[in-house]
C-alpha cells in the first residue's frame, strides 16, 4: 500500500507543506487544500498567542517593576526580592494556569466542539495522572525555567 492510499490528513502531514505549496507530487495541493487552510489557521493561532502573551509579559513585566518601586524599598536587594515574587506570581496566573486549563479535558463542550470554542477543557487530560505530568507538568516547567533564566539574565 502506498503513501496515496492514506487518509487525506494523514497523506498531506506526510507530504509536507512545502511540496504542497510546490504541487509535487502533481494534483497534492488539489487534494490537501483543506489541510493546508487547517495547518494555516492553527499556525495563525499559534502566532497569535505568542504575540498576545509576549504583550501581556511585557506589559506586566513593566507594571511590576513601576508598582515595586512605588513601594519604595529599603535597598536594592528587598527591591529585587519583591520584583521577582511579583513576576513569578504574573507569570504563574498567565502560564501554568493557561497550560493547565488548554491541555484539560472538562468532559463537556459548547456546541459542536469539546470544551470551550474547542481551547479551553478541550484537551487530552481529565485529571493529574502519570501522563498529564510527563506532557503538561514538564511543559509548565519548562516554560518557570525559562522564564526564572530570562530574569537572571535580564538583571
Amino acid at each position: 500500500v502506498g503513501a496515496a492510499a492514506l487518509p487525506t490528513e494523514c497523506y498531506c502531514a506526510w507530504v509536507g507543506a512545502a511540496n504542497i505549496l510546490q504541487d509535487e507530487p502533481a494534483g497534492v495541493m488539489e487534494r490537501c487544500q483543506g489541510y493546508l487552510q487547517t495547518l494555516a489557521f492553527v499556525q495563525s493561532m499559534v502566532i497569535g498567542a505568542a504575540i498576545f502573551s509576549s504583550v501581556i509579559n511585557v506589559g506586566s513585566g513593566h507594571l511590576i517593576s513601576l508598582l515595586a518601586h512605588f513601594m519604595q524599598p529599603p535597598n536594592w536587594t528587598a527591591l529585587e526580592t519583591k520584583i521577582t515574587e511579583m513576576t513569578f506570581l504574573v507569570q504563574l496566573l498567565t502560564l501554568g494556569v493557561v497550560v493547565t486549563l488548554v491541555n484539560a479535558d472538562f468532559g463537556f463542550g459548547l456546541g459542536a466542539e469539546k470544551g470551550i470554542l474547542g481551547l479551553v477543557g478541550a484537551g487530552d487530560y481529565p485529571d493529574i495522572d502519570r501522563a498529564w505530568t510527563a506532557a503538561v507538568g514538564v511543559e509548565i516547567l519548562t516554560l518557570f525555567l525559562f522564564s526564572i533564566s530570562t530574569e537572571a539574565v535580564a538583571a
